[in-house]
């Protein structure tokens, strides 16, 4: 629809965030409700609203650093979502479930294949 090697701007907003503490090894674990906006860049516009979704009750696990006075370093280590609503999409019909299956295995460093294409 938008074509070949259009970038994409994302913004993300954290609705919630709990449960939040880390380990001994420095590694943060965290429970977050986020909301995604994908943006696509037009060379002869203001950038089109694609998709607006939210990643809910969502298991973040990251090595966070401070660096040189108030940069923050965020090394994703694992994300696991357990709900996504889709609240707009221009793309099309969405498979919430499929999307929540997807992410998950893309995050995920084993690798797993999705049930969907076995």
């Amino acid at each position: 629809m938008y074509g070949d090697n259009i970038p994409i701007d994302l913004v993300v907003n954290v609705r919630n965030l709990r449960n939040i503490h880390s380990e001994a090894d420095g590694i943060l674990h965290a429970r977050a409700t986020l909301n995604l906006k994908f943006y696509v860049e037009q060379k002869t516009a203001d950038p089109i609203l694609a998709a607006d979704m939210e990643l809910i009750d969502s298991y973040i696990t990251a090595n966070v650093t401070i660096q040189e006075g108030d940069l923050l370093n965020i090394e994703l280590k694992k994300f696991n979502f357990t709900e996504i609503e889709c609240n707009m999409a221009t793309f099309g019909v969405t498979y919430n479930q499929f999307i929540v299956d997807a992410m998950n295995v893309l995050m995920d460093p084993r690798g797993y294949v999705l049930p969907y294409l076995n």
